[in-house]
Protein backbone atom coordinates (compact mmCIF):
# COMPACT_ATOMS: atom_id res chain seq x y z
CA UNK A 1 0.00 0.00 0.00
CA UNK A 2 2.91 2.72 0.90
CA UNK A 3 4.94 1.72 -2.40
CA UNK A 4 1.48 2.26 -4.45
CA UNK A 5 1.15 5.83 -2.23
CA UNK A 6 4.47 6.60 -3.43
CA UNK A 7 4.20 5.62 -7.10
CA UNK A 8 1.19 8.18 -7.57
CA UNK A 9 2.97 10.81 -5.68
CA UNK A 10 5.68 10.36 -8.15
CA UNK A 11 3.57 10.27 -10.60
CA UNK A 12 1.62 13.73 -9.55
CA UNK A 13 4.75 15.09 -8.52
CA UNK A 14 6.67 14.62 -12.03
CA UNK A 15 2.68 15.48 -14.32
CA UNK A 16 2.75 18.98 -12.13
CA UNK A 17 6.11 19.76 -12.91
CA UNK A 18 5.76 18.62 -16.83
CA UNK A 19 2.84 20.81 -16.88
CA UNK A 20 3.59 24.09 -15.58
CA UNK A 21 7.29 25.01 -15.31
CA UNK A 22 7.76 25.63 -19.46
CA UNK A 23 5.02 28.43 -20.21
CA UNK A 24 8.11 30.37 -21.38
CA UNK A 25 8.73 28.06 -24.19
CA UNK A 26 5.34 27.61 -24.61
CA UNK A 27 4.72 31.63 -24.87
CA UNK A 28 8.20 31.99 -26.97
CA UNK A 29 7.33 29.47 -29.04
CA UNK A 30 4.33 31.58 -29.78
CA UNK A 31 5.65 34.81 -29.89
CA UNK A 32 8.40 33.40 -32.75
CA UNK A 33 5.96 30.84 -34.91
CA UNK A 34 6.94 31.11 -38.35
CA UNK A 35 6.35 28.11 -39.68
CA UNK A 36 2.59 28.40 -39.28
CA UNK A 37 2.19 32.63 -39.52
CA UNK A 38 4.53 35.38 -39.92
CA UNK A 39 6.65 36.18 -36.88
CA UNK A 40 5.30 39.94 -36.88
CA UNK A 41 2.84 41.28 -34.90
CA UNK A 42 1.13 44.01 -34.94
CA UNK A 43 0.43 46.27 -32.19
CA UNK A 44 -3.22 46.73 -32.25
CA UNK A 45 -3.23 49.28 -29.15
CA UNK A 46 -0.94 51.19 -27.00
CA UNK A 47 -1.43 53.27 -24.36
CA UNK A 48 -0.09 55.38 -21.64
CA UNK A 49 -3.11 56.00 -18.99
CA UNK A 50 -5.33 55.00 -21.59
CA UNK A 51 -3.99 57.41 -23.58
CA UNK A 52 -3.64 56.08 -26.91
CA UNK A 53 -0.19 56.37 -29.27
CA UNK A 54 -0.60 57.51 -32.39
CA UNK A 55 2.03 56.02 -34.18
CA UNK A 56 1.67 51.99 -34.29
CA UNK A 57 4.51 50.18 -34.75
CA UNK A 58 5.19 46.63 -35.88
CA UNK A 59 6.94 44.31 -34.35
CA UNK A 60 9.02 41.99 -35.47
CA UNK A 61 10.60 38.85 -34.56
CA UNK A 62 12.85 36.88 -34.59
CA UNK A 63 13.78 32.69 -34.93
CA UNK A 64 15.79 32.24 -31.52
CA UNK A 65 16.95 29.32 -29.00
CA UNK A 66 15.53 30.50 -26.02
CA UNK A 67 17.85 28.53 -23.60
CA UNK A 68 21.05 29.63 -26.01
CA UNK A 69 20.73 32.91 -27.30
CA UNK A 70 19.26 36.08 -26.50
CA UNK A 71 16.41 36.42 -28.58
CA UNK A 72 15.78 39.50 -30.52
CA UNK A 73 13.21 41.78 -32.52
CA UNK A 74 12.93 44.87 -34.45
CA UNK A 75 10.15 47.53 -33.76
CA UNK A 76 9.29 49.01 -36.92
CA UNK A 77 7.39 52.12 -37.87
CA UNK A 78 7.18 53.10 -41.59
CA UNK A 79 10.73 52.68 -43.04
CA UNK A 80 12.29 53.09 -39.75
CA UNK A 81 13.34 50.45 -37.04
CA UNK A 82 14.90 49.71 -33.65
CA UNK A 83 16.33 46.34 -32.80
CA UNK A 84 15.02 45.24 -29.07
CA UNK A 85 15.69 41.83 -26.96
CA UNK A 86 12.91 40.10 -25.52
CA UNK A 87 12.44 37.30 -22.78
CA UNK A 88 9.23 35.48 -21.07
CA UNK A 89 9.90 34.84 -17.29
CA UNK A 90 8.30 33.51 -14.49
CA UNK A 91 6.93 30.50 -15.63
CA UNK A 92 5.14 32.72 -18.44
CA UNK A 93 3.72 35.78 -16.22
CA UNK A 94 6.50 38.10 -17.25
CA UNK A 95 7.40 39.47 -20.26
CA UNK A 96 10.94 41.33 -20.81
CA UNK A 97 11.41 43.64 -23.66
CA UNK A 98 14.40 46.18 -23.72
CA UNK A 99 15.94 48.60 -26.42
CA UNK A 100 19.30 46.46 -27.82
CA UNK A 101 22.22 48.83 -28.36
CA UNK A 102 22.56 52.54 -29.13
CA UNK A 103 22.12 55.53 -26.71
CA UNK A 104 20.77 55.19 -23.47
CA UNK A 105 18.74 57.95 -23.27
CA UNK A 106 16.21 59.05 -25.24
CA UNK A 107 17.84 62.80 -25.78
CA UNK A 108 20.04 61.49 -28.05
CA UNK A 109 17.53 59.92 -30.74
CA UNK A 110 16.02 61.39 -33.21
CA UNK A 111 14.24 58.42 -35.06
CA UNK A 112 10.67 57.16 -33.74
CA UNK A 113 11.10 53.60 -33.61
CA UNK A 114 13.95 53.99 -31.47
CA UNK A 115 11.94 56.42 -28.93
CA UNK A 116 9.39 54.30 -28.97
CA UNK A 117 11.27 51.57 -28.17
CA UNK A 118 13.69 53.02 -25.63
CA UNK A 119 9.94 54.46 -24.16
CA UNK A 120 8.22 51.65 -24.21
CA UNK A 121 11.25 49.28 -22.88
CA UNK A 122 10.41 47.43 -19.48
CA UNK A 123 9.45 44.38 -17.58
CA UNK A 124 5.58 43.29 -17.91
CA UNK A 125 3.03 41.31 -16.65
CA UNK A 126 1.27 38.85 -19.12
CA UNK A 127 -2.05 39.43 -19.29
CA UNK A 128 -3.13 37.34 -22.35
CA UNK A 129 -0.87 34.62 -24.30
CA UNK A 130 -2.75 33.02 -27.39
CA UNK A 131 -1.91 32.12 -30.67
CA UNK A 132 -2.83 35.57 -32.13
CA UNK A 133 -3.23 37.94 -29.64
CA UNK A 134 -0.97 38.91 -26.85
CA UNK A 135 -0.99 41.90 -24.36
CA UNK A 136 1.19 42.92 -21.54
CA UNK A 137 0.82 45.59 -19.07
CA UNK A 138 3.32 47.79 -16.99
CA UNK A 139 4.04 50.05 -14.64
CA UNK A 140 8.16 50.06 -15.01
CA UNK A 141 8.68 50.99 -18.25
CA UNK A 142 11.73 53.72 -19.17
CA UNK A 143 9.82 56.04 -20.65
CA UNK A 144 6.61 56.03 -18.66
CA UNK A 145 7.87 54.71 -15.02
CA UNK A 146 4.63 54.53 -12.94
CA UNK A 147 2.26 55.12 -15.69
CA UNK A 148 0.05 52.20 -16.62
CA UNK A 149 1.54 51.35 -19.81
CA UNK A 150 -0.52 49.03 -22.24
CA UNK A 151 0.30 47.16 -25.32
CA UNK A 152 -2.15 44.50 -27.15
CA UNK A 153 -0.98 42.57 -30.42
CA UNK A 154 -2.31 41.05 -33.33
CA UNK A 155 -0.34 38.50 -34.91
CA UNK A 156 0.15 39.50 -38.90
CA UNK A 157 -1.09 37.09 -41.09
Amino acid sequence: MIKMIKYFLLLFVGVSLLSSCNKEERYSKRWMQKEVMSGEWQVSEITVDGVSETVIPTLRIDDCDIYADTCTGQWITGDNSADFIWQFQDKGKEFVLYRRDGADCCDFITDISEIQCYNYSGNYEVIKAKKKEMSFESNTTVGYEGSTVKLVLTRKE
